[in-house]
């Protein structure tokens, strides 16, 4: 009761927050300019005034911060705690210096294959549009549901994969045995395919077909939710005042880093780079074929890879998932005198970083 006294103290009342809500959603939109707000009314309501079921809103900056992200989306839910109970439905990636980005939002009055197929047909047609991605999430059956019906998240423009660690929990709920819980994460993360050969693109990173950039979990988008723990107290016009105002938090904090960011790539891309560049010179190689090189640990002569220079792959899998250097490639790039940030994907370019702010 206090909590609520207090909210309605800064925020009004529930009843007053749906009475100024078009007017609010109205100039949200012309002082953001590109925000897309989106409603979905109960169908064949009996009373002269409209009833929503969703709301969906993703804010002008995001949607074109997220054109220079990497094609990897998390979606995941919370429930609403206030006098309309609800759930919070977020999208969110990562940018290039593996901070999270806001996509989109959608609050909804059930968390039901119905309400995820219409946030993700409005993220589709409004934000994502024909761009291909790569969707991690946990196995909720709405979600599941809503990708295998959509035609707009078929493959090749959407690529289903599961968050590991949701497989791993499921997996101890029957056999609760620590060297099988240490096993299914190994298997899961592995991207040497000599270590097993089997086929579960799902969830393994080795089957992936390098479609979730080596990202294994959506602890991302369970970051966001605890962000925005908050949230779920208030009413619905503060609940999306609340998300606008740690869009502009989130990105005057990383404006200044990326504007002054004065390496080639951005800080946590770059201190990888450096590993990978220290350990190439631990490395020998030989040249087996045109343009194939047998790299082999100067310390383990019998742990090696084989780079294919021109077809930008190497048998670690790394430089594929990565989308970066591995060392078995920057020891190649060594040996023939050319510059390794030269084919690096723009996702990290520190330039393409800084433009979106």
């Amino acid at each position: 009761m206090l909590m609520r006294k207090s909210i309605e103290t800064s925020y009004g009342t529930w009843e007053s927050n749906f009475d100024e809500f078009p007017k609010y959603i109205t100039a949200l939109q012309a002082s953001n300019p590109d925000t897309v707000v989106k409603w979905f009314h109960k169908p064949n309501d009996s009373s002269n005034v409209a009833t929503f079921k969703y709301i969906f809103w993703a804010f002008g900056p995001d949607i074109d911060a997220f054109r220079l992200c990497g094609p990897v989306i998390f979606v995941d839910g919370c429930h609403m705690k206030g006098s309309y109970k609800g759930k919070l439905l977020v999208v969110v990636t990562k940018d290039a210096n593996n901070n999270i980005l806001h996509v989109a939002y959608v609050v909804v009055d059930e968390d039901s294959s119905h309400s995820w197929c219409w946030f993700l047909y409005q993220l589709r047609h409004f934000v994502a549009q024909d761009r291909k991605l790569c969707v991690i999430s946990n196995r909720h059956q709405g979600i599941i549901n809503a990708i295998e019906n959509l035609q707009e998240w078929e493959e090749p423009l959407a690529y289903h994969r599961f968050c590991l660690r949701h497989i791993r929990s499921n997996f101890m709920k029957r056999y609760k045995n620590f060297s099988l819980k240490k096993l299914c994460w190994t298997i899961g993360s592995t991207t040497l395919k000599r270590k097993f050969v089997t086929n579960m693109r799902e969830w393994c990173l080795l089957y992936d077909e390098n479609r979730r950039w080596g990202i294994l979990t959506t602890n991302i988008s369970e970051s966001m939710n605890n962000a925005l723990r908050g949230a779920r107290h208030l009413s619905i016009r503060a609940c999306i005042d609340l998300t606008f105002n740690k869009t502009v938090q989130l990105f005057r904090k990383h404006s200044n880093v990326a504007m002054n960011c004065n390496i080639p790539l951005p800080s946590c891309m770059w201190h990888l780079f450096c590993n990978w560049d220290t350990r190439a010179q631990n490395h020998n190689l030989t040249k087996r074929l045109q343009n194939c090189y047998k790299v082999m640990d100067k310390w383990h002569r019998r742990k090696y890879e084989f780079v294919h220079y021109f077809q930008q792959t190497c048998t670690c899998g790394k430089w594929q998932i990565e989308r970066l250097s591995c060392s078995h490639a920057l020891s190649v790039f060594l040996y023939k005198g050319d510059n390794p940030l030269s084919i690096v994907n723009n996702v990290y370019q520190s330039i393409s970083k800084a433009s979106y702010f």
